[in-house]
């Protein structure tokens, strides 16, 4: 199953997204281009408040007693104006039928994998807190919901708790590789594109997309040429290989043999979520057989969302 959360790329800015403050997206600062960030900011009259960041009421995600559900993402928490970074907090609660609380747990939340910088840069995660976790459903559950919060330590505070990629989903037959993150749903008809297959396993590490030329060249005297730029984020052709086995290499095929002619797609090397399309020569092909596995390559073209 893919993302069962909507608007989880904030295409769509807050909607579907619920806070006890001001909600907007950044994609200039703590974001970028295709890794936008949700943030929540409130000045809180305490210490040890806290701002969080949920799925709103009707969005919570449909989980039944006893599934096992996955729940990834980065954030990041930050106080006062000067926008101190802080360590957040991160919780899965499980809802009855009625919306009332099941359970609530709270999820392992992993210092940032890249240290050489200050924390929340760009858009990247591993400049982020990240949360990647199994849970298994209880009793009575019905729904269930990703919560992130960042707390005060002092008496009015801005409080300012940041939500990246956020991700929760149905794991099935419990696979034991991490599931690819997905955008989610969006009530936006223009934004209604299918997701490739989550069944994937990551591409191989690689080079990257070929971007298209960007800028314009004419010449101008004797020196060296002048240029125009044409595009501040040219489209990228991505040529790259996946491996498979016997049915994830099925599943390829038939996305590819009956998907639609856009989709999305989390650039490999750049982590930017892009609007993709086959290439004209990007059909699935094996190049390499491994045992019971093989290495199927595809060509396709990307634009940052």
């Amino acid at each position: 199953m893919a993302n069962g959360l909507w608007n989880a790329g904030f295409l769509q800015g807050g909607a579907h997204w619920l806070s006890t403050g001001t909600l907007s997206v950044d994609e200039q600062n703590r974001g970028a281009p295709g890794r936008a960030v949700l943030r929540a900011s409130k000045v809180v009259p305490t210490s040890g408040a806290s701002v969080q960041i949920e799925p709103a009421v009707a969005d919570r995600v449909a989980v039944a007693a006893g599934q096992v559900v996955e729940l990834s993402g980065a954030a990041l928490g930050l106080l006062s104006a000067s926008e101190t970074p802080a360590a957040p907090r991160a919780f899965v609660i499980f809802y009855d039928a009625g919306g009332w609380v099941v359970e609530s747990r709270p999820l392992a939340v992993r210092p940032p994998e890249i240290a050489g910088h200050s924390p929340g840069r760009a858009g990247v995660r591993g400049s982020f807190y990240s949360i990647l976790q199994r849970e298994v459903a209880p009793a009575a559950t019905a729904k269930a919901s990703l919560w992130i919060e960042a707390q005060s330590t002092a008496a009015n505070q801005t409080v300012t708790v940041l939500s990246l990629k956020p991700m929760l989903a149905l794991v099935e037959n419990v696979r034991s590789v991490p599931m690819l993150w997905t955008p989610g749903q969006h009530d936006d008809p223009d934004l209604g594109f299918q997701a490739w297959p989550d069944i994937l396993k990551p591409f191989r590490s690689g080079a990257g997309g070929e971007p298209q030329p960007g800028r314009v060249e004419y010449q101008a005297g004797a020196g060296r040429p002048k240029s125009r730029r044409v595009a501040l984020d040219p489209v990228r052709k991505f040529v790259g290989q996946v491996r498979c086995d016997g049915v994830e290499r099925a599943a390829l095929e038939q996305f590819w043999r009956e998907g639609p002619g856009d989709f999305w797609m989390v650039e490999p090397d750049t982590d930017r979520l892009c609007v993709a399309s086959w290439a004209a020569d990007g059909a699935p092909t094996m190049v390499e057989q491994r045992g019971p596995t093989c290495l199927m390559q595809v060509g396709l073209w990307m634009e940052t969302a």
